[in-house]
């Protein structure tokens, strides 16, 4: 009998479906989440991506609706800018192709908008009085954030 990480018994592969399928309605999940949970029940290879495609084919799992949903909630909740949510979408094994459409669910006026209001609140956090470390701390911030080097330097340049 082998040992999982949280188990002592081992799991009938209906109880890890269920397990599993629980976990992906709770949340979106990507394939790489996923595949380290079946791990965790001592899941590989082949029995994974039985089990993985039953995921797929019941709708628990989908990597557009992951990335999708990341994106927004990155986005809207945390502010997070274009570059950011790429990385970290990238790191998560999506391809190139998902994290673009994903990225096109943002639009353009709120991406502006939320460049100038995380401008705005940061320009009052910052009580520097000379002007070009002002504005270095500014890009480093939103910069940081994930926003594109040139959207960033632009709208400082509008601020002032």
């Amino acid at each position: 009998m082998s040992q999982t990480k949280n188990q002592d018994k081992e799991l009938s592969p209906q109880e890890v479906y269920v397990k599993l399928a629980a976990y992906c309605a709770y949340q979106d999940r990507c394939r790489q989440e996923v595949t380290q949970k079946l791990a965790d029940y001592g899941y590989e290879g082949r029995k994974a991506q039985e089990m993985m495609a039953r995921l797929e084919d019941d709708r628990f799992l989908d990597d557009d609706r992951f990335a999708e949903s990341f994106t927004r909630g990155r986005f809207y909740q945390k502010k997070w800018g274009r570059e950011k949510i790429r990385y970290e979408l990238r790191g998560r094994g999506l391809r190139p192709m998902q994290i673009d459409r994903a990225l096109a669910t943002i639009t353009q006026e709120d991406y502006t908008a939320a460049i100038h209001q995380l401008l705005q609140r940061k320009a009052e956090q910052i009580h520097d009085t000379d002007a070009f470390k002002r504005r270095q701390k500014l890009a480093r911030y939103l910069i940081g954030k994930g926003y594109e080097s040139p959207l960033v330097w632009e709208a400082i340049e509008s601020m002032e």
